[in-house]
């Protein structure tokens, strides 16, 4: 009898495919459990992502050393320059829109380059260095 309990012991042929079977079921369980705990998060955390992906290429497009601040800057710049010297500020928006829409690049450039060989360190161009901004900013918008 200790004979036969003793072969028992070490023999290691059966039925171990029904085992397999066993563990294999329950890993893809388990798997198919995680995968469904964790993909609202991915999801969410991707989409997050891809926001913030956006954003710093928009960022980076329209906050160039050519257009610091954006056109918002320049409006607010234009503000305070035209209080100081006692106008009505332009509507830096609606300038670009009239004056640079229906223009090509090479226009826009020319226009560009002729508001800075006019814009010097008097105090008397600060509306001329309001557009040269708008320009640049213009610039930028377009790619350049």
């Amino acid at each position: 009898m200790l004979s036969a309990v003793r072969t028992f012991a070490t023999d290691e042929s059966g039925a171990v495919s029904a085992d397999w079977v066993v563990l294999t079921a329950f890993l893809v369980g388990t798997g198919l459990s995680v995968l469904t705990t964790v993909r609202g998060g991915v999801t969410f955390t991707s989409t997050e992502v891809a926001e913030q992906l956006r954003g710093q290429v928009i960022q980076s497009s329209f906050e160039s050393d050519r257009c610091p601040g954006g056109l918002d800057a320049v409006q607010q710049r234009e503000n305070a320059n035209a209080i100081i010297a006692q106008r009505d500020p332009v509507q830096v928006s609606a300038w670009l829109d009239t004056n640079t829409t229906s223009l090509s690049n090479d226009a826009v450039e020319a226009e560009l380059n002729r508001l800075r060989a006019s814009v010097g360190s008097e105090t008397g161009v600060q509306l001329e260095g309001t557009l040269l901004a708008a320009m640049e900013c213009a610039m930028v918008m377009r790619g350049g």
